[in-house]
């Protein structure tokens, strides 16, 4: 494989959002297609858009600008790749190194040095899969976007370059899983800017989008409306997908209220009162129960989370026999007397 270090111009190049090997959500500054009349951050027919992200991650971002002014004042350390891929007009296509092109010639640059390799297609996927793990870190979004394109340029070979996608992932990738993750952008904007602002991950819109009561694109919606940790967005969509198990209907009801609520309770806190309206008044009732039941420190007897399921778990940690007889002995009168299947009938919605 040939490589050679070459003085190129931006018109001797496809624009950086055109080429085949673009994954980024956005890209520094205007490209040359931006100039020629289209719109911004539209990357032609075909290609999912290329919008600002609302967590900064836009063309206009901190970290695209931080990369235009270090390229303003000390150029491209780092060349970017160039392939004389096919293209009508003859030029090159940028096979890695996308942002740093578009930054350059935002910085008002009229040529850069590039690297350009003269190898077949098969020979290139490698080497931009390989730049794409090394580089900048990338969205849920980005990756996802980089299947697609991986899943086009490699046709039937893509088993075969599963290896270099999965370094980029950190995860193995199969041609299965790959081809759902390459089908999350086209669940429309929503979901995009809730992939690329982290508002939900890769995998847990897969569980949404698999849902055949859920719209993915209205739930990433609904996430991308509050910041949260990433474990108040797992349990988020623990309730989602747990209030969608129990039909079409509730879950369309809650769409509803979510919709005409406005901001309302954060949606983690509508969640559980959709799931389980009485809630409170249950919790209330149960905790009043166990504490008749008198058992000793050492035991207790818990529910799940939000009061889902029908199991309870009684636990007791004692060294002592008396102790241990006694704690049992409690249970046993509370089971005798109805007050753990009064416990059980709550659970169950009673």
């Amino acid at each position: 494989m040939k490589k050679r270090l070459e003085i190129t111009s931006f018109s001797e190049i496809v624009p950086p959002r055109d080429s085949p090997f673009c994954f980024r959500h956005s890209l520094p500054g205007r490209s040359p297609a931006d100039e020629k009349g289209r719109a911004p951050n539209d990357p032609g027919p075909g290609r999912a858009p290329l919008k600002s992200a609302p967590n900064g991650a836009g063309a206009d971002s901190p970290e695209n600008r931080a990369l235009i002014d270090s390229i303003s004042r000390i150029g491209m350390i780092n060349p970017p790749l160039l392939a004389p891929y096919p293209d009508p007009g003859g030029r090159m296509t940028i096979v890695a190194g996308h942002r740093r092109v578009a930054a350059a010639a935002a910085a008002g640059m009229e040529s850069f040095e590039g690297l350009v390799v003269d190898a077949p297609l098969p020979g290139l996927v490698p080497l931009w899969l390989e730049d794409a793990a090394s580089g900048a870190p990338l969205s849920d979004l980005e990756k996802a976007l980089l299947a697609g394109r991986l899943i086009d340029l490699a046709g039937d070979g893509l088993g075969a370059m599963l290896p270099g996608l999965s370094a980029v992932f950190g995860r193995e990738m199969t041609p299965e899983f790959t081809r759902r993750i390459a089908r999350l952008p086209g669940l429309g904007a929503s979901a995009r800017e809730a992939l690329h602002a982290g508002a939900v991950t890769a995998g847990d819109l897969l569980l949404l989008e698999a849902h055949p009561v859920i719209d993915a694109a209205r739930a990433a919606e609904m996430l991308s409306a509050e910041s949260m940790s990433r474990g108040t967005q797992k349990e988020t969509v623990r309730l989602m997908l747990y209030l969608a198990d129990q039909g079409r209907d509730r879950w369309e009801s809650f769409e509803l209220l979510r919709g005409s609520s406005g901001a309302g309770r954060p949606l983690l806190e509508e969640l559980r009162l959709a799931c389980r309206p009485a809630l409170e008044k249950d919790l209330a009732e149960i905790d009043g129960i166990v504490g008749g039941l008198g058992l000793p420190t050492e035991a207790s007897i818990r529910v799940p989370p939000n009061l889902e399921g029908g199991a309870i778990h009684l636990e007791i940690k004692i060294r002592d026999e008396n102790r241990l007889r006694s704690a049992l002995d409690k249970a046993r009168r509370g089971l005798d007397e109805g007050r753990i299947g009064r416990i059980l009938e709550i659970l169950r919605g009673k």
